[in-house]
């Protein structure tokens, strides 16, 4: 790259040089120096729409928004043709919260340029956001076509896919995701998801404890595996200290609220579910789901031959218990300490109960 400095010592007026210098700055990550560049060759022309896209990308690295929008809506203006450029502030504004202007940009980029697949990428966020999941679904499945391989894809085609019903789909594209990124603790959250959807409850819950090791601190991954807990009956004390903990920290969440009140019904503990489940129809009146659930734990209870083994002693309960998310053995030893590979279940499970409002939906992350 030395020549081509030395043509812009040489020749401050070489456009082509001085974009070289520019581009390859940015390719070693000297941002400042690279902007210098695009700044001088901007001056030498200031209707290049393509400089004033580069300068655009550069500010939004910078988290220079004002002057990102500025220059990213001079290059729409200037070539009503440049896919990037709507793109580019279309994922902006999308961060903004400005969804009806950055789904018009990025719908015109992905136009312009079906291959742009951080385009489609985000428009499936917006469309997930505003509730159209099946929309979201097929812009995620044309992000993955247009870059395969990429995690971030595979993940936002298997929370979708999940969501939209298709969980064959999700499990699918999951599991690709798995064995690329095998430390990602968000791909097993999403398994747990399809497989509960599934209704291979054994085989969620195996995805779900990979995921808490990974994500000791995820609110929504300790509710679903307490709840998968509640469901098969199994360490109930675990999923206890698991849904109890969540409710601490997001006591207006009616679903964690479910989840915990359902295992109180479970291990027959009447007085506490009723309590709990009224919090939770109180946070989200006239739910209908939340009703039955109530009238159930009132009249329902659960009879002594219906309980979970006792796992602990009273005395224990009320201990310092280690959960999953300590990494260490907890008294309620059923809990393995690793889980092996995940294995399908040939038949799936029957659905005991729903769990509409027991979780919360899943996180599609900005693409960086």
């Amino acid at each position: 790259m030395g020549e081509f400095e030395r043509v812009v010592e040489l020749f401050p007026e070489n456009l082509k040089a001085r974009l070289k210098v520019a581009h390859w700055y940015h390719e070693k990550g000297d941002l400042k120096k690279s902007l210098e560049s695009y700044e001088a060759a901007e001056e030498l022309d200031p209707k290049s729409d393509l400089i004033q896209t580069r300068m655009g990308k550069i500010y939004l690295a910078r988290q220079d928004k004002e002057k990102a929008e500025v220059a990213l809506r001079k290059a729409i203006q200037m070539n009503d043709q440049n896919g990037e450029g709507f793109y580019l502030l279309g994922k902006m504004l999308s961060g903004d919260k400005k969804l009806g202007e950055a789904q018009a940009l990025l719908e015109t980029a992905v136009k312009l340029d079906p291959k742009l697949a951080g385009a489609h990428y985000e428009l499936g966020r917006i469309f997930m956001e505003t509730g159209q999941v099946s929309v979201a679904a097929q812009s995620f499945e044309k992000a993955l076509k247009a870059g395969p391989g990429n995690v971030n894809y595979l993940l936002a085609v298997g929370a979708a896919q999940t969501q939209n019903k298709n969980s064959n789909r999700a499990v699918e594209v999951l599991l690709k995701a798995s064995k690329l990124a095998p430390g990602n603790g968000h791909v097993y959250r999403e398994l747990c998801e399809a497989y509960k959807e599934k209704k291979y409850y054994r085989v969620s819950m195996e995805n779900c404890e990979k995921a808490i090791k990974i994500l000791p601190n995820s609110y929504p991954v300790m509710n679903r595996l307490a709840w998968l807990y509640a469901k098969k009956k199994t360490h109930l004390i675990t999923a206890s200290r698991l849904a109890q903990k969540a409710v601490n920290a997001n006591p207006q969440s009616h679903q964690y609220l479910d989840t915990l009140a359902e295992i109180y019904h479970v291990r027959g503990k009447k007085k506490q579910a009723v309590e709990t489940m009224e919090k939770a129809l109180a946070l989200n009146a006239n739910n209908k789901f939340y009703e039955k659930q109530l009238w159930r734990f009132k009249h329902r209870p659960v009879s002594v031959d219906q309980k979970a083994p006792v796992e602990q002693t009273a005395a224990n309960e009320s201990a310092d218990i280690s959960d999953p998310a300590s990494g260490e053995n907890t008294s309620d030893n059923a809990v393995e300490e690793s889980i092996g590979e995940t294995i399908e279940e040939t038949v799936p499970e029957a659905e005991e109960q729903s769990d509409e409002n027991s979780a919360e939906g899943p996180v599609i992350a900005e693409e960086l």
